[in-house]
């Protein structure tokens, strides 16, 4: 299939008129086109939410670093063959996307740290990754994955696929956009719930401590 050079936006629709199943062979074929339309279509997009988007410029990734790691996951490791065509192409790989922003955080846990980019961070608390709080975060959404996987899924679409609540009722089949905002706005407050209880114990100590110190 030969595809007529061209800009972004009309690459993006020629992409979107070929159809998932033509993308899916052009990808695994290695078409420069296709690849070009998952960075403008599912990398772009992802980079552009706030949670993503901060992890992967204190990591000074680029979209095309994250491309490369997509490209590992869905040809290298051939997850595209697991693709069943069930939602629009673009928004399972914006899963993807994100997925690979967060294994490399999982194991690159500190941020690059140079002086060209400590000067752009005004702030101490944007200089310094809050490692302890993502952990909080992991430990949080696996207890919530466990209990709700439902909730679970809604709660990682919105906030790292920065989809819409539309886009998630059709990705998942749900009965409505209302559905899906319930569902998010539960998962939020198990969210809570859950860190809460993490942090109780820790606030209990320092408290004790500090009748301790008067004490003393």
């Amino acid at each position: 299939m030969t595809l007529v050079k061209t800009d972004d936006e009309t690459l993006v629709a020629q992409m979107d008129n070929l159809g998932d199943q033509a993308v899916v062979q052009l990808l695994k074929d290695g078409n420069d086109d296709a690849w070009r339309y998952v960075l403008l279509r599912a990398v772009s997009p992802v980079l552009k939410s706030p949670q993503i988007g901060r992890i992967a410029y204190d990591r000074h990734l680029s979209d095309i670093d994250i491309l490369g790691m997509v490209f590992e996951y869905l040809i290298a490791k051939r997850a595209i063959d697991k693709f069943e065509f069930r939602c629009p192409l673009v928004y399972w790989i914006r899963f993807w996307v994100s997925k690979s922003v967060m294994e490399y955080c999982r194991k690159n846990p500190n941020p690059v740290s140079d002086e060209a980019y400590l000067a752009v961070l005004s702030d101490k608390a944007a200089k310094e990754y809050d490692r302890e709080g993502f952990e909080i975060a992991e430990v949080c959404f696996k207890r919530l994955w466990k209990e709700n996987r439902l909730r679970a899924c809604v709660h990682y679409l919105k906030v790292f696929g920065e989809m819409s609540s539309r886009e998630i009722m059709k990705l998942l089949h749900l009965s409505s956009e209302a559905n899906v905002n319930q569902l998010f706005s539960r998962a939020c407050k198990d969210m809570r719930m859950y860190r809460d209880e993490l942090e109780r114990p820790a606030q209990t100590l320092n408290a004790g401590k500090e009748v301790v110190d008067e004490l003393s």
